[in-house]
């Protein structure tokens, strides 16, 4: 919850709010109303946040469930759960810090928490780039049998296929048609000067945000795939393995819930009640075989 609260988003959504109620002060013409409606606000915002934490909690750690960390011959930091496995190289964090027996570990295209007890000081100095591989024990690196180098036309092809995903998917195109509606009728029922105000809410609260999450999907698609790195991948009887330049994740098939596969790229849905939490990977990457172990295994489609 603290991240939460502490990140730029929640930071962008408590300025929303603030907002929010300022404007509904001259339009009610009541100091009460504006601020019953500011703490309404956020107490509905505290309840979202609240309940993606812990719905994020059960998809990732449930009780009973075990998490194992460890080094590679490939100096990689491995984090292991039921989830899959998630590889950091040497440098792949841009800090790590602890709070209330919690480690945030802040990578450059991912971000997620960890029990403290399982990160060491040299680990978190090796993750953050100033430290070296502990003289622990080291297991082999998995093999990678498909490659496929960024191209500008590949990286182009993957950043259009996101903004789609994000574009058509329910949560953009509700809150977009919703906030539409919203301004339509307070325009059929209000003097123009209300009409402005409400369009200028309309900017601040719905478009504007909806506009910054595609850009920062933009942008994330670019460093996670930059031009020239050579992306790897390995497809098994279990899971699916691509490295990037900062991460590399291997994700059991169980975890997909549905698939979908176009003539430039390759959509595996990890959520189906989040359409924008899908990862996307190019065509060219899948051999024939590759698509056959992922058609069997996530036979699903969308």
């Amino acid at each position: 919850m603290r991240q939460f609260v502490t990140s730029a988003l929640g930071r962008r959504n408590l300025a929303i709010i603030v907002v929010l109620a300022l404007l509904s002060v001259p339009l009610s013409r009541s100091w009460l109303s504006g601020l019953v409606l500011g703490v309404v606000l956020l107490l509905g915002q505290w309840g979202v946040w609240r309940g993606r934490v812990a719905r994020s909690l059960r998809q990732g750690y449930d009780v009973g469930d075990g998490i194992s960390v460890g080094y590679l011959e490939s100096e990689e930091f491995r984090v292991i759960d039921r989830t899959g496995e998630l590889l950091l190289p040497r440098g792949s964090a841009m800090v790590v810090f602890r709070r209330g027996g919690v480690v945030t570990i802040v990578g450059r295209s991912i971000c997620f928490l960890l029990p403290s007890e399982l990160l060491t000081d040299g680990d978190a100095a090796f993750l953050e780039g100033h430290g070296e591989v502990p003289q622990t024990p080291q297991a082999p690196t998995p093999p990678f049998s498909l490659a496929l180098e960024v191209t500008p036309a590949v990286q182009q092809s993957l950043v259009d296929a996101r903004t789609r995903a994000i574009a058509t998917s329910a949560d953009f195109l509700m809150t977009t048609i919703f906030a539409i509606l919203i301004v339509v009728f307070v325009a059929s029922f209000s003097p123009p000067w209300r009409v402005m105000t409400g369009v200028v809410v309309f900017v601040v609260a719905c478009a504007l945000p909806q506009l910054r999450v595609l850009s920062t999907n933009r942008r994330l698609m670019r460093i996670v795939f930059p031009i020239g790195y050579t992306i790897r991948a390995e497809a098994d009887a279990e899971h699916l393995s691509v490295t990037s330049p900062h991460r590399t994740v291997r994700v059991p098939w169980h975890a997909y819930k549905a698939r979908r596969v176009t003539d430039r790229s390759v959509f595996l849905r990890l959520d189906r009640r989040k359409p924008g939490n899908t990862q996307i990977l190019p065509r060219e990457l899948f051999s024939e075989e590759a698509l056959a172990q992922m058609s069997a295994h996530v036979p699903r489609t969308f």
